[in-house]
This record gives structure tokens, sequence and C-alpha cells, in this order.
């Protein structure tokens, strides 16, 4: 499996709205939905504003980076747009806002943060100075391999180690140069390269059809897509 930054996971860790180490302050409502996870989520009724708080605290199982997620349930326009949320990670403390009209009953992407193992990190949302409904529901800790590259086979990845590139002089044209990518794939799979510039666009997709297990090689003539 990959996260959303197409790096391989190792592990992953949820925390809902009634697990245990999940610290909940001020009078919060609990709704049940089939929409939520675990079965149901907190809501603030647009009240209390500054007195009510979830923070998640998972139960890391080893030092890395981790992409954080959080759940929320949508109400449309009835939503606040300016929820504070509060992240604590190995390297102090980060503020953002976030809205939540949109995207409900769905994992949304928070960032990419380092944390150190078991119970020191966490991640709170409050409804201080929010103009409208605040939800919450769950939030999501991923361990992603950043030692695997973001270039994806199907289900595997290839690592740095396994891939050689040299610059070789068109055969038929001493002025112009190649780029040869050489791979090696622990099984064989159809797959595809994508080539990006330092901004992390995509300038080029090299189809690479049935993928040797070993000494297999795409060349590039360096022309974007």
């Amino acid at each position: 499996m990959w996260d959303a930054y197409r790096y391989p996971i190792i592990a992953e860790v949820i925390v809902d709205n009634k697990d245990t180490n999940a610290h909940i302050s001020g009078d919060w409502t609990t709704v049940q939905s089939y929409n939520s996870y675990g079965g149901d989520y907190l809501e603030d009724g647009n009240e209390g504003k500054g007195e009510k708080s979830i923070t998640y605290v998972p139960n890391l199982p080893k030092d890395g980076l981790y992409v954080v997620y959080l759940r929320w349930i949508s109400h449309s326009v009835n939503n606040a747009d300016n929820v504070p949320i509060i992240i604590q990670d190995a390297q102090g403390t980060i503020f953002r806002q976030i809205s939540m009209k949109s995207h409900g009953s769905s994992w949304r992407i928070q960032g990419k943060y380092y944390f150190h193992s078991g119970q020191a990190g966490s991640v709170t949302l409050s409804n201080a100075g929010t103009n409208q409904t605040v939800t919450a529901d769950a939030a999501k800790f991923v361990l992603i391999d950043t030692n695997a590259t973001s270039i994806k086979y199907s289900n595997s990845f290839i690592k740095p180690e396994q891939i050689k590139i040299e610059i070789t002089r068109h055969p038929f044209c001493l002025s112009k140069e190649e780029l040869k990518i050489h791979y090696s794939l622990p099984v064989q799979q159809k797959g595809q390269m994508l080539i990006k510039n330092m901004r992390g666009q995509i300038i080029k997709n090299l189809s690479c059809g049935n993928m040797l297990e070993s000494n297999g090689s795409i060349t590039w003539d360096g022309r974007n897509n």
C-alpha cells in the first residue's frame, strides 16, 4: 500500500473520538451516523465557543515521518470554515486552520510531521473562535517509508539502489544526448515511469510495457510531453 504522497505505508494508527486516548473537553453532542468512522461523531452545536476541544493522542510504533489525516462530518454551509487545529510533533507545535464546509466523511491530509514513538505527539481540534458548527470524527497517523522513491509500479516501488542512470550519445547524432535509466524489479509487471522537474511537475510519462525482473532499461531523449 502507499499513501497520498505515494510513499509505501509502514504502519497506521487511528484514534476515534470514543477511544480512551481521545481526550475530550467541553460538552460535545455525540451523533450517530453511518457516514462517520466508528459509527458516531462529535458536534459542538455551534455553541460554547472556546470551551470544546478534542486531542487525539496516538500510540505510535516507532520514530519517523507520519502523514496526519483528520475526519469530520460536513453539513454544507452550516459548518465552520475557520477551525483551529494544533499539531504537537517531535519538533514543536504547529498551528493550522481548516474549513469543514466540504470533504466530510473522508480522510483529509493535514501534512507530514516527524513524531517520536509512543504517545508524545498529538493533534488537537477545537471550536475556539469558529464561525459555525464544528464536528470531530477521528484522526489517522500513517508512517511512511521515505527511503523509497515516489515512482509507483503496480503495487511495488523501485528503491534508489535499484536504479542506475547513465547518459549516452545518440548513435546517429553525436551532438544529441540520451538518458538511459536502468532498473530492476522483484517481479515482472507492467508500469510507467514519470519524469518530474525540480518543482515536482510531471514533464514526461515514459511507457515501460512489460518490465523484466532485472537489467531492464528505458531511454529518454530529453523531450517533454
